[in-house]
């Protein structure tokens, strides 16, 4: 934003040669909210309600160009989806065999990485 008083004639305001008078400059900046280039990971675990880790889940990530991917949780129900694209909406959902989830979808923009993105399954 430039802005400046001259007192002078109205037409002046707008010269781009001429910045004569008082000049301002106002800039802002909102840490937090400018993504990186870099790319990002979300990670999580995927548990029963008693806490322990469930094994072969799958979860399944829809980014906002639809591409698809899929991870399976280890063998202590730990997954994680790697090189995504820092300010993008992804869409995750999870599926079971024999659990199911009271929130089997989840919607994040990660602008870092995202660690402990959990899915708690019941029987």
């Amino acid at each position: 934003v430039f802005v400046r008083g001259d007192g002078g004639n109205p037409e002046t305001w707008a010269d781009p040669n001429s910045h004569s008078g008082d000049q301002w400059l106002v800039a802002l900046s909102l840490p937090g909210l400018v993504t990186t280039a870099a790319p990002v990971t979300i990670s999580g675990r995927v548990l029963a309600e008693s806490g322990r880790g469930i094994s072969g889940a799958k979860i399944t990530l829809v980014d906002s160009s639809g591409n698809v991917r899929v991870a399976s949780t280890n063998r202590l129900g730990y997954y994680s989806f790697s090189d995504l694209d820092a300010g993008e909406t992804v869409i995750l959902q999870i599926s079971d065999r024999r659990y199911r989830f009271a929130q089997p979808t989840q919607v994040h923009t990660p602008v870092d990485n995202l660690s402990e993105i959990n899915f708690v399954g019941f029987s």
